[in-house]
């Protein structure tokens, strides 16, 4: 089986997950929500030599929670998100880069929510798996400010890879209303599980996104 087809697969299924958690809602059980805030974007493994502080990005997303039962629920939606390298340098090549490439991210996660006692905020931890389908890349010297220049196959690193695979692990932060609609903050880790760049891959290395996330939104129930 190719990697494209995989590829395919692995979207039809999260897609499919995503409908599942979304139709049918039970009344007050479900939420659909809003978040966004920056990102830190970090770069590792062996195709990465060197670097100096993180790339800012930005993430958008609108989320849908399906509670399955006590204090779990599902969670999933879609994002724009962008994942930053840091200004790096390559094996092989001895300029310094930096690279930041923009994905539509479906993550599935598992939530666990605790109340606080005699208050209206909750925690509720979090992890799960996340699909990234790549929508750019851009890229810079280690001299400019902006990413005007396009990851290409002639470029350092080449050309981003179509998918990559994720983990998002973190913690909300809500204070719920009358009504069952939620003020959320979020803080959270997606850990690279794929590499970005096929020349890294041609080369049989690795060059994982690693990104730290702050995100505010709104929740509000579905009946």
């Amino acid at each position: 089986m190719t990697y494209a087809c995989m590829s395919k697969r692995a979207v039809m299924a999260m897609i499919l997950l995503v409908t599942i958690c979304t139709v049918h809602p039970t009344s007050a059980q479900s939420h659909f929500g809003l978040r966004a805030g920056p990102t830190f974007g970090d770069m590792t493994g062996d195709f990465v030599e060197g670097s100096e502080g993180r790339e800012v990005g930005v993430y958008l997303g609108v989320t849908v929670e399906r509670q399955i039962g006590g204090n779990f629920a599902l969670v999933t939606g879609v994002a724009f998100m962008q994942k930053g390298g840091m200004k790096l340098s390559l094996s092989s090549h001895e300029e310094r880069w930096g690279f930041r490439t923009t994905y539509v991210q479906i993550p599935l996660l598992l939530r666990h929510a605790f109340q606080i006692p005699n208050s209206r905020w909750a925690i509720a931890p979090y992890a799960g798996p996340a699909l990234n389908l790549n929508t750019g890349c851009g890229l810079k010297d280690a001299e400019h400010f902006h990413f005007d220049l396009e990851c290409d196959d002639g470029s350092p690193g080449g050309a981003p890879k179509s998918m990559e695979v994720s983990a998002p692990v973190g913690v909300a932060f809500w204070h719920e209303f009358e009504g069952g609609s939620r003020f959320v903050l979020e803080t959270r880790i997606d850990l690279g599980f794929s590499t970005v760049f096929e020349e890294a891959s041609d080369l049989g290395m690795s060059a994982r996104n690693n990104v730290i996330q702050a995100m505010f939104g709104f929740s509000l129930p579905l009946y």
